[in-house]
């Protein structure tokens, strides 16, 4: 096993995406410009509804652009629509909720520039995913992003961000931590903070929601009292709490109340007895020789370990596509596995790619090797990355009254998945956008 996994690094967009970031919002000549506060209603479309595992065909759909809300749903001839709002026939389109990206790095080693986050994020909101979950950048760069990505005319994935929490020895040994610090001091900032046994965890909570920060991702170098101390405040002040796996020493034992775990090859450390420091457990000898052992998935100790997830709705944020070029095969088989079995167990599985492979790499390998079905992936990328942030009442399903993030497709994705690509329009806040 590698270190830990921190902020990966960017790679150059591909001549596909640049064609699509110069064109895909370009307006037809004559085409109308939406309103943002006309309601308007889609007739006869096919509604994803994740308590029926289906579409339910020949649904109306009331959206309100000025509340950003959906307004009323129905079948579809069952009630009368109002002549003031405007009626869009969409028979044989399909929508779902809109996609969340559950684990993305789009402000990490650029400092304070956010020319190539706010590229990430319209190239994103193309794909239809209109949120983006960022576990962990350069907090100036990320607010600035979210206050741009807010406004519901602009066609960007809204961005929510969380502020790093490590122990002082991680920003003094880590080479990545400058570089994403930027101009600011690394560990002493809000977005960005050092936590030891003598922290007030009251007031470094309260810091980073002053700041804009939308939950507190815990990293490395964390001992187990520490851990619980941070979760405990967090808690107090409602803030969620994401953890990247295992913190060293802090094991998955400690992290009860974390609403996300991080990266399924940690998941090997629930039956260890022991967890090392941060200095001990990176070498051969140490962490990084212990065996990734498949018998231990059927173990009692794992199968409590999924119970206690499933007590506390923490989301298993897997990150299966990090793994195909990052880890030995053993790693590689190990998450897969762990994830179906905890799928199986009846963990929430969460979708977020950590790698500029993406969204749909990730949702195509928890298809074909975790054994989610294709409704159970959109699931992972929707409600449940929403439960992850305490958002699930305003986000991640179709329903009366919640924020009208939504995607019009023009092919069922249950029938294959790559239909997820057939984006016709996206839906912000209740604010059209046709995707050319």
């Amino acid at each position: 096993m590698q270190s830990p996994k921190f902020f990966i690094q960017f790679s150059a967009f591909s001549i596909v995406t640049i064609f699509i970031l110069l064109f895909s919002c370009k307006k037809d000549d004559g085409e109308e410009e939406n309103s943002i506060s006309e309601k308007y209603a889609y007739t006869h479309i096919a509604l994803l509804d994740f308590y029926k595992n289906d579409f339910i065909d020949n649904q109306t759909i009331v959206i309100d652009p000025e509340t950003g809300t959906i307004l009323d749903l129905f079948e579809t001839g069952t009630k009368t629509i109002s002549k003031e709002i405007k009626t869009i026939d969409m028979t044989g389109k399909f929508l779902i909720p809109g996609l969340i990206e559950g684990h993305g790095h789009i402000a990490s080693e650029v400092g304070e520039q956010t020319a190539h986050g706010l590229s990430k994020i319209r190239a994103f909101f193309q794909s239809g995913i209109t949120t983006v979950f960022d576990k962990a950048g350069n907090g100036i760069a990320l607010k600035k992003l979210q206050e741009t990505a807010e406004e519901k005319t602009e066609p960007l994935s809204k961005v929510y961000f969380a502020s790093l929490v490590a122990g002082s020895d991680f920003y003094g040994d880590d080479n990545r931590v400058k570089p994403t610090a930027g101009d600011s001091e690394p560990g002493k900032v809000a977005w960005m903070t050092v936590l030891e046994d003598d922290t007030d965890v009251v007031k470094l909570v309260k810091e980073a929601k002053d700041f804009g920060s939308s939950a507190l991702k815990l990293y490395m170098d964390i001992t187990p009292e520490n851990a619980k101390r941070v979760i405990e405040a967090a808690q107090n002040q409602n803030l969620p709490v994401w953890s990247h796996g295992t913190l060293f020493s802090a094991g998955p034992w400690d992290l009860e109340g974390i609403k996300s775990y991080a990266h399924a090859d940690f998941l090997r450390d629930v039956v260890l007895e022991n967890i090392p420091n941060a200095q001990e457990a990176f070498t051969e000898e140490g962490y990084d020789a212990i065996p990734y052992d498949l018998s231990t998935i059927d173990s009692e100790k794992m199968d409590a370990y999924f119970d206690l997830l499933i007590e506390n709705k923490t989301v298993l944020d897997a990150t299966l596509i990090v793994y195909t070029d990052t880890e030995s095969e053993e790693a590689i088989i190990f998450s897969e596995k762990v994830t179906e079995k905890a799928h199986q167990k009846g963990v929430l599985i969460g979708a977020g790619s950590d790698s500029e492979l993406g969204l749909f790499a990730e949702l195509h390998l928890l298809h074909l090797k975790a054994k989610l079905s294709i409704i159970e992936c959109i699931k992972a990328a929707t409600l449940n990355n929403a439960i992850s942030l305490n958002l699930d009442n305003q986000l991640g399903t179709i329903a009366k009254g919640k924020i009208a993030d939504l995607v019009v497709l023009s092919k069922n994705p249950l029938n294959n998945l790559d239909n997820l690509k057939s984006v016709e329009r996206v839906i912000k806040s209740g604010y059209e956008h046709p995707i050319n």
